[in-house]
C-alpha cells in the first residue's frame, strides 16, 4: 500500500522533499480547497478563514525554516502589515502557488464585503473572471 495516492498528497504533512516543494505544495492546496468551498457550499466566510489561516502558517513555516523577515516585508501601500494581504505576494519571488494564495487573500478580501454587506450575488470564481470596471459595478 506504499506506492498509493497522487505525487501531491503528503506535501504539506510530510515535508515533501525540500521545504519549498512543501510550502509550495501547502500553498496550491489551499487556493484549490479555498475555491472548492466557495464554489460547493458558497461558504465565502469559511474560505476567506482558510485563506488567512493558511497564509499565517505558511509564514510561520517560512520562517521557521531560516527564511528572514526580509521576505515578508512592510507594504508601502498601508495595507496589511502581514505582507500578504491586498494581491501583494508574501516573499515575492519564492514561487507561483505563494504568490497565488497572496493573490487569492486579496481577491476574497475584496469580495467578502461585496457580499455580506452589499448582498452582491456572485461567487468567487465569477469574482476572479471581472477586471475592474465589472468589479466596481458589484458595488
Amino acid at each position: 500500500v506504499g506506492g498509493s495516492g497522487t505525487a501531491g498528497e503528503g506535501g504539506a504533512e510530510s515535508g515533501g522533499g525540500a521545504e519549498g516543494g512543501g510550502r509550495e505544495a501547502a500553498c496550491a492546496w489551499l487556493c484549490d480547497r479555498v475555491r472548492q468551498i466557495d464554489a460547493r457550499s458558497g461558504l465565502l466566510d469559511f474560505a476567506l478563514e482558510l485563506a488567512e489561516i493558511g497564509a499565517r502558517c505558511v509564514r510561520v513555516r517560512a520562517a521557521l525554516v531560516g527564511h528572514d523577515e526580509a521576505a515578508f516585508p512592510e507594504p508601502a501601500d498601508g495595507g496589511s502589515p502581514d505582507g500578504i494581504s491586498g494581491g501583494r505576494a508574501a516573499g515575492a519571488g519564492e514561487g507561483s502557488a505563494a504568490s497565488e494564495l497572496s493573490r487569492l487573500l486579496g481577491r476574497l478580501r475584496q469580495l467578502y464585503p461585496l457580499v455580506y454587506d452589499l448582498g452582491a450575488p456572485t461567487s468567487l470564481a465569477v469574482f476572479e473572471t471581472l477586471r475592474a470596471p465589472g468589479r466596481l459595478a458589484l458595488l
